[in-house]
């Protein structure tokens, strides 16, 4: 290391920004654990069919990639565009396993709640005495054990796909989605790969004008063409002709091209386009395992 730093630093988070935060702390004399309550890239192997938006050199730090190296790996060319399979594949597990950063990180522990030592949330607030106070860690692991760590400073590097907005108008749940949350994909399905057949021939609800709204519609294209009984009802809450945004001179290629098609489906025959629609409430049928769904819009519901 680098630096005589003794500060101890915890990160949560074993993805992309977790793992080239501790590696450029290791570097800086920091001593460093990483909790993570998955697998090394969890979120990545969620969605591991989707092609990244950026080329690999964007995706990648300078000591990141020379640390790999080291260790005798070769490395995608800056310019390439990869799955996010692939880029867990050919960095992040390749970094994850080099002697900087494996003996610091812990999968399998899940952080349920952080404090500082001797103080509750509303004492010394403000008044610069709660940094002298080290932050205490609450942890489980997969086997159900806990464990308290304790660090100098705290870093949240956990990422927002395992916190997806719910259906309902205003972020909260729509009726009757809590109950049923284990019917809804609340992820990027490989619609036109490994979940082909189960949204074939079907119609299926997709809530959203972002872009993974985006790639489903264009998952679901194949599938149009090789069944005219597939069929997505598009509920986005906007009221503008093209579901997504589209950003002028957009920079990055592979962004542009999910745009541009996906709002081209916004027109397809298989697709029914509500604008200004929020989703009311779900009512699941377990004789016919479908879903009858309220939406309400400017018209009604």
């Amino acid at each position: 290391m680098t630096s005589k730093n003794t500060t101890s630093l915890i990160i949560i988070g074993a993805g992309p920004i977790g793992l080239e935060t501790a590696l450029y702390a290791r570097q800086c004399g920091f001593r460093v654990t990483v909790l993570e309550k998955g697998e090394v890239g969890d979120h990545l192997r969620r969605w591991q069919h989707i092609t990244l938006f950026s080329p690999f050199g964007m995706n990648a730090t300078p000591l990141g990639r020379h640390t790999v190296q080291q260790q005798g790996a070769t490395l995608p060319e800056d310019d390439a565009y990869l799955t996010a399979g692939e880029y867990l594949e050919r960095y992040l597990l390749p970094l994850a396993s080099t002697e900087a950063l494996q003996p610091c990180i812990h999968t399998g522990w899940e952080v349920l709640a952080i404090g500082r030592k001797g103080l509750l949330k509303g004492e010394h607030i403000g008044n610069g005495r709660r940094r002298s106070h080290p932050f205490k860690i609450l942890a489980r692991n997969a086997t159900g054990e806990e464990r308290i760590f304790t660090a100098d400073g705290v870093i949240d590097a956990s990422g927002t796909f395992g916190n997806p907005n719910y259906l309902g108008e205003g972020g909260i749940p729509a009726i009757g989605e809590l109950p049923h949350a284990s019917r809804i994909r609340y992820d990027l399905p490989d619609i036109a790969g490994a979940d082909r057949l189960t949204y074939r021939g079907k119609t299926t609800l997709v809530v959203g004008s972002g872009h993974s709204a985006g790639n489903t519609l264009v998952g679901f294209r194949p599938l149009f063409a090789d069944d005219p009984d597939t069929r997505v009802i598009w509920v986005i809450r906007e009221d503008r002709k093209h579901p997504l945004v589209e950003i002028p001179d957009d920079p990055l290629a592979e962004r542009a091209r999910i745009v541009r098609e996906a709002n081209a489906l916004a027109d397809h025959p298989q697709v029914h386009l509500i604008r200004s629609g929020h989703v009311t409430a779900l009512h699941y049928h377990e004789g016919t395992d479908r879903f009858s769904v309220d939406i309400d819009t400017p018209e009604g519901q």
